[in-house]
C-alpha cells in the first residue's frame, strides 16, 4: 500500500461482497412486493421488461 487511503485487497473483496448482497436483497424485496401487490408497475415503478430482467438475473444468480 503506497497511499494511506488505499483499502487492502481482502477488505475490498469484503466491501464488494456486501454491496452485491445488498443489491440482491433489494431486488428480492422488490419481487416480493410485486408478488404481494400482484402488480409489478405499482411495486417498483419500472417497465415490465426491466422487472422481468431483474427476475431473470436473480434466477440465474447474476
Amino acid at each position: 500500500m503506497n497511499k494511506v487511503w488505499e483499502i487492502p485487497l481482502l477488505a475490498q473483496s469484503n466491501v464488494k461482497r456486501r454491496v452485491q448482497d445488498r443489491i440482491v436483497k433489494n431486488k428480492m424485496s422488490l419481487l416480493e412486493l410485486a408478488e404481494y401487490l400482484q402488480n409489478h408497475s405499482e411495486a417498483c415503478g419500472v417497465s415490465r421488461q426491466h422487472f422481468y430482467d431483474i427476475k431473470t438475473s436473480l434466477r440465474w444468480g447474476a
